[in-house]
């Protein structure tokens, strides 16, 4: 501040906040809260949308006019393994089928496991999970041999033993 011909002047930067002080302080945070409610209206419309599907299962049988002979081993085979966590994480059955695969290509790479007896050794986790830790498989490989297309009397036998399984029992 300083004195000019008896007069009191104020210079800009020992101004005193007055009226034209709060109503700009007022402008910024008004300005600063539709900026958030805009912003908060448009951030949803960015947001990653995700669709699920659910299969339905439907009872269905199809039959094949082609069939061949299992030529199964004598040999019975063994493998055990210790599944990975990448194996695990498909659950139980994945658990089983890669060891049956394994087993399979290390003996000889049949197609089908015939006879299969499973042994699995469980171990409890923190939370009270089942988690497998050990998988034994034993059975005989079998391999599919001599395809052929089914004439209609054989395709007839096929669908008979597979449809009335439960006349054989009766009699």
């Amino acid at each position: 501040m300083y004195l000019r011909s008896d007069k009191l002047i104020q210079t800009k930067t020992d101004e005193p906040m007055g009226y034209n002080g709060a109503k700009e302080k007022m402008r910024k945070i008004l300005f600063l809260c539709l900026t958030m409610a805009i912003a908060v209206m448009i951030m949803p419309s960015c947001r990653t949308t995700i669709n699920t599907s659910k299969q339905q299962y439907i009872n269905t049988t199809t039959t094949s006019a082609l069939y061949a002979d299992l030529d199964v081993s004598s040999k019975k085979i063994s493998y055990g393994m210790e599944p990975s966590k990448a194996v695990a994480r498909g659950g139980y059955e994945n658990i089983i089928n890669t060891a049956v695969q394994e087993a399979l290509k290390q003996n000889g790479g049949g197609d089908v496991l015939v006879e299969m007896r499973i042994s699995a050794d469980f171990k409890r986790t923190f939370w009270g999970h089942k988690k497998v830790t050990y998988v034994r498989i034993t059975g005989y490989p079998a391999t599919y041999k001599n395809f052929r297309s089914a004439d209609d009397e054989t395709l007839k036998e096929i669908l008979k033993a597979k449809y009335f399984k439960d006349d054989r029992r009766k009699k």
